[in-house]
């Protein structure tokens, strides 16, 4: 019986493998469950490492249709205007 938890000690204590599949389909996953502004603050947090402050100054954002081609021009500018990208 030690045999067993001592091998099943070094099997847990292994790092399993990740694959960049697995992790595109797990953040879809994630992403498919969110609203939009939910997707977009999980975006502007992660990818362009910004504070919850930050993006709460963005001028009526919950108003907005966050899937027009202008919302995201807007996004884009702003982000420039505060040096993100």
């Amino acid at each position: 019986m030690a045999a067993l938890a001592r091998r099943a000690t070094v099997v847990r204590n292994e790092p399993l493998p990740v694959r960049a599949e697995d992790v595109s389909f797990a953040l879809m996953a994630v992403l498919e469950r969110l609203s939009p502004l939910e997707r977009v603050v999980f975006v502007l947090c992660n990818a362009f490492d910004l504070t919850f402050d930050e993006i709460a100054s963005v001028d009526d954002l919950e108003d907005r249709s966050l899937t027009s081609k202008k919302t995201v021009f807007d996004f884009w500018n702003w982000l420039k205007d505060r040096g993100k990208i």
